[in-house]
């Protein structure tokens, strides 16, 4: 019956997790990015001093930058993500405070108020539809 409490709490507990694995991962990445800056001017020391180079040839330069630029990419992603998961997390607490328990605790929703809340929403989102839907 306590089912859907240890859902909860553990979904919570995944998205601090997430969370903290998206950050963890970015700051991982900029070590990498540090060591693919500094391949990035090293390829770009050496192309401006040598200027002879076979034009099919793709120079090095090129390909640090492209592994720069993707390394850049991935932080983005990963703190997007992150972003993405705190934003959730707090519309979850502002649109839905209390936990919904089975069993009738002060300070809880039981599963009927829970369910009452949904349907008026449903409603209420229906109505909105409809209220467009006449204008168009």
């Amino acid at each position: 019956m306590n089912q859907p409490v240890r859902l909860q709490q553990s979904s919570v507990a995944n998205t601090s997790q997430i969370i903290q694995d998206n950050i963890t991962k970015a700051k991982h990445l900029m070590i990498s990015l540090n060591l693919s800056l500094s391949n990035l001017f090293e390829a770009a020391r050496s192309e401006i001093n040598n200027e002879e180079r076979n034009p099919d040839q793709k120079s090095y330069f090129e390909k640090y930058f492209e592994e720069f630029c993707s390394i850049i990419d991935q932080i983005e992603l990963n703190l997007i993500t992150a972003l993405k998961c705190i934003q959730q997390a707090d519309n979850s607490r502002k649109y839905l405070p209390l936990p919904v328990n089975v069993n009738p605790q002060p300070n809880s929703w039981n599963y009927n108020q829970y369910l009452n809340v949904a349907k008026a929403q449903i409603k209420h989102l229906e109505e909105v539809r409809s209220t467009f839907s006449l204008n168009e």
